[in-house]
C-alpha cells in the first residue's frame, strides 16, 4: 500500500500527538483541559483531520472534576446495530483498494479504533473476516487519511458534545 503525501503528513502528526504530546498531558486534567482549549475550533473545518481525531482520544473523556463523560455510541455494536448493517462479507476493500477477501464468517469492527475513540454507529463499521480484522487491529494506517475532517460527520459530533460535557473552555 502506498500512502500519498498528505495521508502520511496527517499520520505522522497524529503519531507526535499521541506518544509525544499526550503523555506529558495525561497526570494532569488542568494540562488536559488547557490542550483541549487550545485545540478545539466550534468551526470543525478549521481543524486537521488528525487533531479532530487526536481530541476524540479517550484521555479527553474525562470533565475537569476527573468525573467520566458518557459518549453515546461507545462500546460493542448490539445484535441489533448489527442485523441492518452486516452483509457477511468481509470489507478489507473499503481500507486497502482492490483488496477482495472471500471470507464470509465476519465480525464487526470500527474503521477508526474503538481504543482511541472511534464510535460505535454505522458509519464508523466495518464488517471483517477474523484474519483481516486481526491484521487491521486498531491500527490507524488503514483509516482514510485523504478525507476532509468534515467529510466524516461522527468528529464533529463528538467533538462538540466532549466540550459540551466538558464545560467548554472558560
Amino acid at each position: 500500500m502506498k500512502l500519498d503525501h498528505s495521508s502520511i503528513t496527517e499520520i505522522n502528526n497524529y503519531l507526535d500527538l499521541l506518544y509525544n504530546q499526550l503523555p506529558a498531558l495525561e497526570n494532569s486534567q488542568d494540562e488536559l483541559h488547557r490542550f483541549w482549549c487550545r485545540s478545539y475550533d466550534r468551526d470543525i473545518a478549521n481543524m486537521s483531520l488528525s487533531m479532530g481525531l487526536f481530541l476524540l482520544h479517550p484521555a479527553f473523556h474525562k470533565r475537569m472534576d476527573g468525573t467520566n463523560i458518557e459518549l453515546k455510541h461507545q462500546g460493542d455494536f448490539s445484535g441489533k446495530q448489527k442485523e441492518g448493517l452486516m452483509v457477511n462479507k468481509c470489507q478489507i476493500g473499503i481500507l486497502v483498494e482492490d483488496a477482495v477477501c472471500a471470507g464470509t464468517k465476519t465480525v464487526s469492527d470500527h474503521n477508526w479504533p474503538r481504543s482511541l475513540g472511534g464510535p460505535t454507529r454505522g458509519a464508523n463499521h466495518l464488517e471483517l473476516c477474523g484474519a483481516c480484522n486481526g491484521a487491521k487491529s486498531n491500527s490507524i494506517l488503514l483509516f482514510n487519511w485523504k478525507q476532509d475532517i468534515t467529510d466524516v460527520e461522527w468528529i464533529g459530533e463528538l467533538l462538540r458534545d466532549i466540550c459540551g460535557a466538558r464545560g467548554g473552555c472558560n
